[in-house]
């Protein structure tokens, strides 16, 4: 049976808080799991909260989250009004922060990073797997 291509679409324009993170990664998951989605459900509330924490710290805190879905791959845009691009940071064993870029990197199949006029775009997609193992739920990534 051949798959039928959706494009269906979710956007939100805010002020990001970090109080309000947590009712945004679940809505992100509810929409995720709306398209039938449910092993992008967790890695894209991941991914989302990294971007937007991302907005808090290194721009003025206005972002723009854009989900897409086409098929089986979820696009998720963060679009922010600074222009400094984001960078895969090696941060010490004892750091608190900096590895956000790093969990969008290993929870994604593809990132990038588009200069936009008055700021940027930082991109993800995440593509579900054709069929998940016996017994698994979710999908996870790590790596060794």
């Amino acid at each position: 049976m051949c798959q039928i291509m959706r494009q269906e679409r979710f956007k939100l324009a805010f002020n990001v808080d970090p109080a309000r993170l947590r009712s945004v990664r679940k809505l992100v998951a509810s929409y995720v799991r709306r398209w039938e989605l449910e092993a992008l459900a967790e890695p894209a509330e991941a991914v989302v909260t990294e971007l937007l924490t991302n907005v808090l710290h290194h721009a003025d805190g206005y972002a723009v989250l854009t989900l897409a879905v086409e098929g089986q791959s979820l696009f998720i845009t963060v679009r922010d009004r600074s222009s400094e691009l984001p960078v895969l940071a090696d941060p010490g064993w004892a750091s608190l922060g900096g590895r956000g870029m790093r969990i969008v990197e290993q929870l994604s199949d593809k990132w990038e990073a588009i200069p936009v006029e008055n700021g940027k775009d930082v991109c993800a997609t995440l593509i579900a797997p054709a069929e998940l193992p016996e017994g698994r739920r979710s999908l996870a990534r790590c790596s060794a």
